[in-house]
């Protein structure tokens, strides 16, 4: 009765992120501090902590009870599959300081080319830092919570599924991808 080959298998696939409950830090591997600043600190209005890691081989930039943690070690950039979300108090002071660092960049590394853009999309803004992270940027709503400043929803990359996640409710969608698609799994959290 207690064979293992009478006991039923595990199925991973079956939840994939189904332990993720709340997301509150994103680390990437940076190698330029000030366009890392524009961007996240200038451009997005985080807030560089002052007390940890304050030097150069590393960065924390808080958005709320958020953290994104910006190593600066080796020469190649990470980049998130996927698309980071952020609650910001205000779209139009977001588009403001977008602006701004868009022009800071190009003042202050005006020989390098980076990816760094932004555009408003169904009521949110799409930024991409100078490395091709995207973040995409909502207003406060009661989809959100109480949240003014911090994570929003996240999309991300993954395996086989599409899969929506929601730590108020809980429940998870998987939804196969298409045979042949070129678009990439993604997860869902939020």
């Amino acid at each position: 009765m207690n064979a293992p080959e009478k006991l039923k298998q595990y199925d991973r696939d079956a939840q994939v992120v189904g332990n993720i409950v709340h997301l509150e830090h994103f680390n990437v591997v940076i190698n330029d501090q000030r366009l890392a600043t524009l961007f996240y600190v200038v451009g997005l209005g985080g807030t560089r902590d002052p007390f940890i890691f304050p030097g150069l081989e590393n960065m924390w930039v808080n958005f709320g009870r958020t953290q994104v943690h910006l190593p600066s070690r080796g020469s190649k950039p990470e980049v998130v599959r996927g698309t980071v979300g952020f609650v910001v108090p205000s779209l139009d002071e977001l588009k403001k300081r977008l602006e701004h660092a868009g022009k800071e960049l190009k003042r202050v590394v005006p020989e390098k080319q980076t990816k760094f853009s932004w555009h408003e999309v169904d009521g949110a803004i799409e930024a991409t830092c100078p490395w091709g992270n995207r973040v995409r940027c909502h207003a406060p709503s009661p989809q959100f919570g109480r949240a003014e400043l911090g994570h929003g929803p996240n999309d991300f990359a993954l395996k086989s599924v599409f899969v929506h996640s929601s730590p108020r409710r809980l429940n998870e969608r998987h939804t196969p991808l298409r045979p042949g698609s070129d678009r990439r799994p993604v997860c869902r959290h939020w």
